[in-house]
């Protein structure tokens, strides 16, 4: 039987019959991070052969929550090992390791091995730190241990390796200017939502609402901001799982190009309208009027127009 390999095929994810591998594979894939090999962590016969005196980067990904655990070793195929004895395993335990725990419960058939990169030892540690720090595993973090300050640094840390890997994130904010996330590309997204590049993109030049919800930016609207979702793969994940997400949201309102709020001269909101043909015959105005009022914010009988929120 051949060694499953990695493909950079956007489809073999979004297709994958699990949803939290499929996404946690996309992110990789978009970070441009190349594992050596994905493989049934219990099929130990497939890939023996393939790590046997190598030292490297691994995870064990749990397809039945999505949670995952990096770890690195000198010997890679003795601690592999290690994970499908009882008695390592118990010894584990005593250490609090949450992937030994979760080993317990669900026995080893759910999980993937995926052998991130062969490492030379002596940049074992740092390489561990890194991939730890840029995707932030579940099972390598005490849940108490988790903090905004953490958070702060993962994120600054991916926007990192994106910017070294030549992507342009993107930037997504609601419409009150809310950053919720951070995507790796404009057509990341797109793909994602039935949309092409070329629409996002005239929204980030004239810094208009995409379809009536949100804005999107190449650059931080504010450098200390910290996105709502630190990592856009959680959004996939839940999207692919049939989740209500941000995603669903811009797919369900495809049709809308571009709203329109009305407010009082007290600049109280009133009613939010999908589009100028519908304040039009809502309010019984010309819609040529309501357009050129959106652009100039200025009361007219007793009504605020806008494109935005005020």
């Amino acid at each position: 039987m051949d060694m499953p390999r990695f493909e950079l095929d956007f489809t073999i994810y979004m297709n994958n019959t699990n949803p939290f591998l499929a996404a946690f594979l996309l992110q990789l894939n978009l970070l441009k991070i190349k594992p050596i090999l994905i493989c049934p962590f219990n099929r130990r016969d497939l890939y023996i052969k393939e790590i046997k005196g190598k030292s490297g980067i691994y995870c064990l990904f749990n397809t039945e929550n999505g949670n995952f655990y990096i770890g690195s070793s000198t010997n890679l195929a003795r601690r592999l090992g290690e994970y499908m004895s009882q008695s390592s395993i118990a010894a584990m335990i005593l250490k609090n390791m949450i992937i030994a725990k979760a080993l317990l419960k669900y026995g080893t058939s759910p999980f993937i091995l995926i052998v991130i990169e062969f490492t030379p030892i002596d940049l074992l540690a740092v390489r561990e730190t890194f991939f730890i720090t840029v995707l932030n595993p579940i099972y390598n973090i005490l849940k108490e241990a988790y903090s905004s300050a953490g958070f702060t640094h993962s994120f600054e840390t991916l926007i990192k390796l994106m910017s070294v890997n030549s992507l342009s994130p993107l930037y997504i904010y609601d419409s009150f200017k809310t950053l919720l996330v951070v995507f790796p590309s404009v057509k990341t997204l797109a793909d994602l939502i039935q949309a092409n590049s070329v629409a996002i993109t005239n929204c980030i030049a004239d810094s208009s609402l995409f379809r009536g919800g949100w804005y999107f930016s190449r650059t931080p609207l504010n450098k200390k901001e910290v996105p709502l979702i630190p990592n856009f793969a959680t959004v996939i994940s839940d999207h692919l799982a049939n989740k209500h997400t941000l995603l669903s949201d811009m797919i369900k309102n495809i049709k809308i190009k571009k709203v329109v709020f009305l407010y009082d001269e007290n600049k109280v909101l009133l009613r939010i309208y999908d589009g100028v043909m519908k304040a039009r015959d809502d309010l019984n105005m010309c819609h040529t009027t309501i357009k050129r009022l959106a652009l100039t914010n200025k009361p007219f009988r007793g009504y605020i127009f806008s494109y935005h929120r005020l």
